[in-house]
C-alpha cells in the first residue's frame, strides 16, 4: 500500500532513509545522528516536498519525496529492495 506520509511518519521515513543510505554507501555511515536525520525529515523534507511511503504490515518500507516534478529522495529498506517497492 502507498499513502501520503504525515509529520507523525517522519521518524519512520528517517529510518528508511538512513538504512538505505548506510546499505548503499557504507563509508558515509555515522555521518549524521538519528536525531539529525529525524529533524531533517520533519523540518526540511516534509516542509518542501510531498512525501509518500510504501507501507507493509503497518511499517514504512520505502519513501519518495518530490517537489516540482523532481524526486528529492527515493529510499527503500534493504530487505524490501528488488521487490518493486521503488517502482
Amino acid at each position: 500500500m502507498f499513502r501520503r506520509l504525515a509529520l507523525a511518519d517522519m521518524d519512520a521515513a528517517a529510518i528508511v532513509y538512513r538504512s538505505a543510505l548506510d546499505h548503499a554507501v557504507p563509508w558515509l555511515a555515522g555521518l549524521h545522528t538519528q536525531e539529525e536525520d529525524r529533524r531533517f525529515f520533519r523540518e526540511r523534507v516534509l516542509q518542501k516536498c510531498d512525501v509518500w511511503g510504501a507501507v507493509e504490515n503497518g511499517r514504512v518500507v520505502g519513501i519518495v519525496a518530490f517537489r516540482n516534478e523532481w524526486i528529492d529522495q527515493l529510499c527503500v529498506l534493504p530487505h524490501a529492495q528488488r521487490r518493486g517497492v521503488g517502482t
